[in-house]
């Protein structure tokens, strides 16, 4: 089966070209210049056609949480994702008991050694915690928290059926430099849910960091005399995760990182289970979140991850006055980098699985295709 776009706004080669593109099958066939290929397709002037989203940063949605739902309760989620434009994805687990957080890396390695085509493709594990600071804990549970801990990392990284591909730490815990010297080679650690100082920071980049978790939120804010986290991570070539929901992040303060981090800027999601179902009171990893009008909070007002979704803030990011060239490879390419992947997905480029989203002049999304097939 194929399937021809003609005359689309392409993002490919890491910029954004007017071009035709052939699906055969499951796979891109042919990116040209618009006009070159011959037969009958689908014009889509004035439309976009992107990689699907890349979400590496996300909890749940629908009610549900990967920290705490069933392998079936998994499934729909990730059959909502993939509705919502994300065709990959890295389920976050949040900081909770030893055994819970097994128990959940069990149930996503079931779920992704046996997936659907109407499922987002599980690209790996992301531990949230619970190597995290008490400061800056956010609404991470503080009876969970711990210092890093080789035992326990191994065991959940066995549990997942080796899938941990991301630890967000902070590096001022015990033991925090060690692993990330031990293990720089084959995870991916995020500074984050931490009050470390620029010269903290540039010592746990210098240790194998490479990126920070959901930025301004959960650590240090920038300063002239003392530019900290942020700071670090711009001076070391980190990536930056932002999520762009409108609540977290001021939009001045979503151009200022667009405009320090540029291409290393990665868009994320940090949904909870509210994402997609209704206000009201969920629980998350044994705290209660109050979610109204899609802003999720503890009863003191801090905020609890978010309601969003990753299509939904690559929007949001061109609304607040970012380039559309820059949002989508924030939402599409850069996340693929920050965890190794970019050769597998994020690109459309010949060869690559056919995971594409068309989109309006707003990044809205229009519709959904997994190895080609629409959604």
């Amino acid at each position: 089966m194929s399937l021809l776009f003609k005359n689309a706004t392409v993002y490919t080669g890491g910029k954004l070209s007017s071009c035709d593109l052939l699906v055969e099958g499951s796979r891109i066939k042919e990116v040209a210049p618009a006009g070159t290929l011959s037969g009958e397709g689908i014009d889509l002037t004035g439309r976009y056609v992107v990689p699907g989203c890349v979400d590496i940063h996300t909890h749940g949605c629908l009610g549900f949480d990967f920290s705490a739902a069933s392998a079936d309760e998994m499934r729909q989620m990730l059959r909502r994702y993939l509705r919502c434009g994300i065709t990959s994805v890295v389920p976050t687990l949040l900081t909770d008991t030893r055994e819970n957080m097994l128990a959940a890396a069990r149930r996503v390695a079931e779920v992704a050694s046996s997936q659907n085509e109407d499922e987002s493709t599980v690209l790996g594990v992301h531990l949230e915690g619970p190597f995290l600071g008490l400061e800056k804990k956010g609404a991470h549970n503080p009876d969970a928290l711990m210092p890093p801990s080789e035992e326990f990392l191994a065991e959940l990284d066995a549990a997942s059926g080796g899938r941990v591909v991301t630890l967000t730490v902070d590096p001022l815990l015990n033991g925090a430099s060690e692993m990330m010297r031990r293990h720089r080679d084959r995870l991916h650690f995020s500074l984050g849910h931490t009050a470390c100082d620029y010269n903290a920071a540039l010592e746990a980049f210098a240790d194998g960091a490479d990126r920070i978790t959901h930025t301004f939120n959960a650590m240090n804010g920038i300063h002239h005399r003392e530019p900290g986290l942020i700071g670090a991570a711009a001076d070391s070539g980190a990536f930056a995760e932002l999520i762009c929901d409108g609540y977290h992040v001021h939009p001045s303060a979503v151009r200022m990182l667009f405009s320090i981090f540029g291409e290393r800027t990665v868009l994320v999601s940090d949904s909870i289970c509210a994402s997609g179902a209704p206000d009201g009171v969920y629980d998350q990893g044994g705290l209660e979140v109050f979610v109204k009008d899609g802003k999720a909070t503890l009863a003191d007002g801090t905020i609890a991850g978010s309601a969003a979704v990753l299509s939904g803030c690559m929007a949001n990011a061109v609304s607040f006055g970012i380039q559309p060239l820059l949002a989508i490879k924030a939402a599409t390419e850069n996340p693929a980098a920050a965890i190794g992947l970019a050769d597998r997905t994020g690109v459309i480029a010949p060869g690559r699985a056919a995971d594409l989203l068309l989109l309006d002049e707003k990044l809205q999304l229009l519709e959904v295709y997994k190895n080609g097939r629409r959604v």
